[in-house]
């Protein structure tokens, strides 16, 4: 074995950078080989392009598109080109890419090409039993032979041809016999990938089943094929051999190749102890053909990833002993020079029938074509241009990555100049159909129809609907309602960064659903859509989820006449709210081998209550207990008859629903007995996010938030929508959230559409007194009004200002109509008849200032968890949101 170094010279992309610039992905190099008479290395790909590198520069010589499938292989036919060949076709072409001729073949079986002692004539393997002989000079194939075995390889040295086969054997066939198989070797439990043929030596490589999977044989086997074919050794090659190659610069010298990068250079004489090691760095794609030169100074390695690496010994290596030069194209000189200067007169007119555009009269309308594509900045600005084609680069392209990556990374740059096709008709009757609508804008269901056969979902440039700059969730999914809330605890940044820390070994957890789904909204683009199918699945299997009602049974939809009771969705996300807070507290706390009040959710959502219990038969001591309350619902007056003036502020009812006292019937442990007891409930600690649910129960419930739900049409004990304002007329159907003008206007007068004046505030503050339990709710339009209203506050008072971060809106658009209804059919009706009865969710969040700016810190502080921080000291910085 020599003592020579290997190392690598350099490594070049198969495909040029321009046609990757231009968005051409690059394809996996699987057959290199040399030129036999010039200085070239010859490379083909996965999609049937053959290319020439200059050795040992490695620039690119010639390129040609050769096969429209996949090269099986390739010879080098000295002073002509390159013979190829694929399954169906057989070409022949020049060193500089000119096609001499091309034959295609009807069996469509071909799988390897080998060239007989003379070099006249060539011999064709295929999948089939059989064997072709092919005429080199005519390109057609003049006979046939047929073989008790496929062939899946060929080598050949002198007047002995060794054939592979898928069944693990190798047929020795000599020309002087007819190309008769003379010996028939079982090398291989599976299919042979390589032989190769060196003097009397012949090594082989194949697959073995190992553990019901077909991996690389760990073993290549070396036989003596002078008189008898016999083993000689097998050489171990952990890593699984799938080429070899002799060195023809010495007698014994073999390089064993693994698709992971390893190359072994031994001497099959030594058993394969005096050896040494090599690592093709493929940059983690697979090493997928390799050659040698035939001085032996040279070799190529092709891989995955579209790469082509020269490796040598020396500096300036050599293909072959007496090369020929390569021919360079000659630059032809235009028949006229010009430039922007230059007359049109110098440029040669040729004859023509046809009748010049300077002849046609001026007034003649001509058809040209469509206009050209208007090519926006985004382009321009990173274009290379060659000729009139230009290519811009992919900049999410990386090597190694998954095929299809870089594409839906880039996706909004595609489509940018993609707009809905919707017809001037339809359009109009959207417009019309907002217009006449009795929400304002932002509160739409807006329904996206895109034809199946236009492009993938992973493609679809979604930020034609979200104009923020955030990822958003599919709702295209069942209980996907969930996604309203799941959207608001994301924008939570204390929150979530506690939950992306969270790591459990559950199998379904929610809190590591959670997780990994606000890491998909982290670091989605803007037009990322991302599913929460795990999220769901998880969901399913908590018994508790089930029984609150918070999911759709699917199979009660395939049973005819099967109803499913379910709550409203103002009821189900409320529900929902309550349950997720709970569930991630006991998961956390589980992970954390910790109580649920020490978790993160506990620290942000929850307060303690102090319930005290008082026996109104019998004199007995007060009993206190106190709990963690995640989240607080309004409770109403029974009595509407109410003058306007008087009506409750939100402040007045949510300081109401935060200490209540209320006289109920239960179980009295001093009596022993069922006695009518009187519970007060009062706060003894503010959270930091304060979780308001509006619990409308009952269409009179809308009363309090200025809505008359006689004139909605709604009877008492249905079930409506919330809605954070005030309505008036009909008549201004798109009416700013600006007060009205007539502020005498009676509640009862008030007509479902024109905004009075907001009821729900943006600002509120909270002061506690932990002493007596008091507790003081003061709205504001802006914080300072808010400060200035609470005053002073005691020693022993607690003080927070509340700024709305979010707000979760049930929407109810009404019955269709005849015009809506007209040219549906009675599936679609149905469905949108459900649709319009269920209602949707919509969800207005104000993000925090670190969703915008990546350069804060990672762990925000607790005190500020939603929208941008207020003003520190004796009030401290707190959000809420409402359901």
């Amino acid at each position: 074995m020599s003592g020579e170094l290997l190392f690598e010279l350099c490594s070049v992309p198969v495909f040029p950078q321009k046609a990757q610039a231009a968005g051409i992905l690059p394809e996996p190099v699987i057959l290199t080989t040399f030129d036999r008479n010039e200085e070239l290395a010859w490379t083909a790909t996965e999609g049937g392009w053959i290319s020439s590198f200059k050795v040992p520069t490695m620039e690119r010589y010639s390129s040609v598109h050769a096969h429209i499938s996949r090269v099986m292989d390739m010879k080098s036919l000295p002073g002509i080109g390159l013979l190829s060949l694929s399954e169906t076709l057989i070409r022949l072409h020049s060193t500089g890419g000119l096609m001499y001729y091309s034959w295609q073949d009807e069996m469509a079986d071909m799988t390897c090409v080998e060239l007989d002692y003379t070099g006249h004539q060539a011999i064709i393997g295929r999948s089939s039993n059989k064997l072709s002989y092919m005429d080199i000079s005519s390109g057609k194939i003049i006979g046939d032979m047929d073989t008790t075995v496929d062939t899946t390889c060929m080598c050949s040295h002198g007047m002995v041809v060794a054939c592979g086969s898928t069944k693990g054997s190798i047929a020795l066939r000599d020309y002087r016999t007819g190309l008769q198989a003379s010996q028939m070797l079982q090398a291989h439990m599976g299919s042979i990938v390589s032989v190769d043929l060196h003097n009397d030596l012949l090594v082989s490589a194949g697959l073995v089943e190992r553990h019901g999977s077909i991996v690389y044989d760990a073993v290549v086997k070396v036989y003596d094929v002078r008189s008898s074919a016999r083993a000689l050794t097998h050489i171990p090659f952990h890593a699984g051999c799938s080429m070899l190659h002799f060195q023809p610069k010495f007698s014994s010298t073999l390089l064993i190749m693994s698709n992971n990068g390893t190359v072994l250079v031994t001497d099959v004489n030594d058993n394969g102890m005096n050896s040494q090691s090599y690592q093709v760095d493929c940059e983690g794609d697979h090493l997928l053909s390799c050659a040698v030169s035939a001085t032996g100074e040279a070799f190529a390695f092709g891989d995955g990833g579209g790469y082509v690496h020269l490796w040598a010994a020396l500096d300036q290596p050599r293909v072959n002993n007496d090369s020929g030069p390569s021919e360079t194209p000659e630059d032809h000189a235009p028949l006229c020079a010009m430039d922007s200067a230059s007359s049109l007169n110098a440029a040669p007119v040729f004859f023509t029938h046809d009748m010049p555009l300077s002849g046609l009269p001026p007034t003649q309308v001509m058809k040209v074509g469509m206009p050209p594509h208007t090519v926006v900045s985004v382009f321009q600005k990173n274009m290379n241009q060659v000729d009139f084609v230009g290519y811009v680069p992919n900049p999410e392209f990386r090597r190694g990555a998954a095929a299809g990556e870089a594409t839906r990374k880039v996706a909004a740059l595609r489509y940018a100049r993609v707009k809905g096709r919707v017809s001037a008709e339809a359009e109009f009757s959207r417009e019309k159909q907002k217009a006449e609508s009795m929400l304002p804008k932002g509160y739409h269901r807006v329904i996206i129809k895109q034809p199946t056969n236009r492009r993938n979902f992973e493609e679809f440039e979604f930020s034609l609907y979200n104009k923020t700059h955030f990822a958003g969730l599919e709702n295209g999914m069942r209980n996907c309602y969930i996604n309203s809330l799941i959207q608001v605890l994301y924008f939570l940044p204390w929150l979530r960064v506690e939950i992306l820390k969270h790591i459990c070994e559950h199998e379904f957890c929610l809190t590591c659903e959670l997780g990994f789904l606000f890491h998909m909204l982290r670091i989605g683009a803007k037009s990322t859509v991302c599913q929460g199918s795990n999220l769901l699945r998880s969901l399913k299997q908590i018994r508790e989820a089930a029984a609150l009602g918070l999911l759709e049974d699917p199979h009660l939809d395939n049973i005819k006449g099967a109803k499913q009771s379910k709550p409203p969705l103002s009821r189900r996300i409320q529900n929902f709210s309550r349950f997720v807070l709970e569930q991630t507290m006991k998961e956390m706390g589980a992970s954390a081998q910790c109580p649920p009040q020490a978790t993160a959710p506990a620290a942000l959502f929850g307060s303690t209550v102090r319930t005290t219990t008082k026996c109104l038969h019998a004199q007995h001591a007060e009993t206190t207990r106190e709990s963690c309350s995640l989240h607080f619902d309004l409770q109403y007056p029974t009595d509407r008859n109410v003058p306007a003036d008087l009506h409750p502020t939100f402040s007045k009812l949510l300081q109401q629903s935060l200490s209540q006292t209320s006289n109920t019937r239960g179980w009295c442990e001093p009596c022993r007995g069922y006695q009518p007891l009187k519970q007060s409930k009062s706060l003894c600690s503010l959270p930091d996010v304060l979780l308001i649910n509006a619990n409308i129960t009952d269409s009179t419930d809308l009363f309090w938030w200025g809505v008359n739900p006689q004139l909605l049409g709604l009877q008492p004990g249905s079930t409506p929508p919330t809605s954070p304002n005030r309505w008036q007329s009909r008549s201004t159907p798109n009416s700013p959230l600006k007060p009205g003008k007539d502020k005498h206007k009676t509640r009862q007068d008030a007509m479902p559409m024109e905004v009075l004046e907001p009821w729900l505030p943006e600002v509120f503050g909270v002061q506690l007194d932990k002493k007596s339990g008091g507790i003081k709710v003061v709205e504001g339009t802006d914080v300072g009004a808010v400060q200035d209203a609470m005053g002073p506050a005691e020693s022993s008072a607690s003080c927070a200002v509340y700024e709305l971060v979010a707000l979760i809106s049930h929407i109810q658009e009404g019955d269709m109509d005849e015009a809506e209804e007209k040219g549906m059919n009675p599936t679609e009706l149905k469905k949108k008849r459900q649709e319009r009865v269920e209602g949707h969710l919509v969800t207005h969040i104000r993000p925090h200032c670190v969703y915008y700016d990546h350069g804060t810190i990672q762990t925000p502080s607790k005190a500020t968890p939603g929208i941008s921080p207020l003003p520190l000291g004796r009030f401290a910085g707190r959000s809420f949101f409402c359901l």
